[in-house]
Formats: structure tokens, sequence, C-alpha cells
């Protein structure tokens, strides 16, 4: 519960003045039925994909139950545009409504109902990984917002958002296969430390052959980085691989340890951003 309310002020500190804010939304006007056939489709929805079952499952349940939530909408020249609520929308039309409940509020720009869509989705926690780092992306890219700043406003950890956006570096077959749910986004995270596209793309194929969890992912890409052109002097203990793998995934990132003679040795950390390198700095306690 207490997280939701973060959501809602974390969202009402980014929209702007005179935009609805998420708790104008909730306890605004009266709810009206207004025509499915008149709401167009959000165009910043941050989910491309819905489960059929489970809109069938909606629909059956609006049969018999009828919408229990609002669609939230705005007016358009068109008739209105669809701020939070796709799914039921979907499920409705399936349920052959010829209106639904909806909350008809000014949404404000862009920016507002991305969030306000984004928010939705991330309180019911089914959106996919990729659908989610699209849309944190489009947050930084396109409106402007830092990392951080997109972290603190949607009650999520800065270095989450970053490996999260991370995804979207992975090449396009490892992306469809985080898609159709053959690799976890942990998986993914692991591959991204194979930076040639080919060789990334065939340890994919080895892992979703092999069923491989994300642990033997990382071991066997820790492998395949002892054989790279940049070869070490020796070969390094099954210690060291395990050490490389488990700072891996604490830092999130490509770990390379390199050990010398005398208890001496060499440890390279890869950052992909300088928001990456930010967020390194953070966990090491180093302020710039």
């Amino acid at each position: 519960m207490s997280k939701h309310r973060g959501l809602g002020r974390g969202l009402e500190q980014l929209i702007p003045p005179g935009a609805a804010t998420l708790s104008s939304v909730l306890s605004g006007p009266s709810v009206r039925e207004i025509p499915v056939a008149a709401i167009a489709p959000n165009p910043l929805q941050p989910r491309s994909q819905f489960d059929d079952a489970s809109l069938q499952e909606l629909s059956r349940s609006i049969i018999q139950y009828g919408v229990l939530q609002p669609l939230v909408v705005e007016p358009a020249p068109d008739g209105y545009h669809l701020v939070a609520g796709e799914r039921r929308l979907r499920a409705s039309q399936l349920a052959g409504l010829a209106t639904v409940p909806a909350v008809i509020r000014p949404a404000g720009p862009d920016r507002a109902r991305l969030e306000m869509a984004l928010v939705e989705n991330l309180q019911r926690r089914d959106i996919s990984p990729l659908d989610e780092a699209r849309a944190f992306n489009r947050l930084c890219d396109e409106f402007g917002l830092t990392q951080e700043a997109v972290a603190q406003q949607l009650g999520r950890s800065r270095s989450a958002v970053a490996n999260t956006i991370r995804l979207l570096q992975a090449t396009p077959e490892v992306q469809l296969a985080l898609a159709e749910e053959r690799v976890s986004a942990a998986h993914v995270r692991a591959l991204l430390a194979i930076a040639e596209p080919l060789l990334q793309t065939k340890t994919l194929a080895h892992v979703v052959a092999r069923h491989l969890s994300v642990r033997d992912t990382e071991r066997l890409v820790a492998r395949l980085a002892m054989r790279a052109p940049a070869k070490r002097a020796t070969a390094p203990s099954p210690e060291v691989q395990a050490l490389e793998a488990a700072l891996a995934r604490r830092l999130s990132t490509r770990v390379k340890i390199t050990p010398r003679a005398g208890g001496r040795g060499r440890i390279v950390i890869d950052y992909f951003s300088a928001d990456e390198l930010d967020g390194l700095c953070e966990l090491f306690g180093v302020n710039l």
C-alpha cells in the first residue's frame, strides 16, 4: 500500500502545474458512460503485448460483473484519447460493450500521459521487462529526465532503472527471446557482458537449448571472456571465475580479475553509460 502512495507522489511531482495529477484522477469528477467506439488507444502506451488468455478472462468477468474500475480518458477532436486502462478497454471490446465507465480528464502534455500509463502498468506488475525498458528510455530521451529522476519519481532504485534500460542494448535476437519468455531479464543482463553481437546471439542459442539457469549463464559468459583475443597469461582459477561472476551480479556489469604474482592483481569494471558510471560511484560511496 505504501508503495502505491509513493508512486502517486512521484507522479504528481513530475506533472506540470495545471495538468491532471494521479490523486485528482482518482478523486476527480464523477464517472460517465462513454461509447467504446469513441475511445482511441493511448499512443504512448508503454505496453506493446497483451496476453490473449488474460484478456479473454477479463472479458468474461466484464460480461458478468461489468467494468469495475473506470477508464481515464481525455477529450480529443474525434472523441477521446485513452490515458489509462487499455487492458480494460480491449476486454470491453471483446465483451461487445457499447459504452464503458470513464473519468474524463484533461491529462496534460505527452509526458503526463506516458507517466500515467506507466504507473498504472507498474502497479499491476505484469508489464514486460522490454516494455518497461522502452518506457523508461522514453522518459529519459524524449522528456529529458535522468535515470535518477525516473527512479525517484516512480519509486524504484536508480540501479533498477539503469539495469532495465540496459536490456535495450541486447541484440534483436536476445530481445526477442526475452519477449517470448525463453529467457529472463537476468539472463539478458548476463549476456550483455558479451560485447560482440554474433557471439552474444550464439551464446543465447546455447543458453536456450540447454535451459541454463542464470548462474550457469554467468559462468558460461565468464568462460567465454577467458577465450577473448586479449588473453591472460594464465587461466584464472575456479575461485577467481566465481568471484568475477559474483562481482558482476553485484555491480550489474562485466568484471574481469587478473591475478598477478605476490598476491597483487587488477580488477577491470566495465560501464556502458555515464549514468552507469554514476551508479558505480554511488555503490562505492564516491562523491565527485
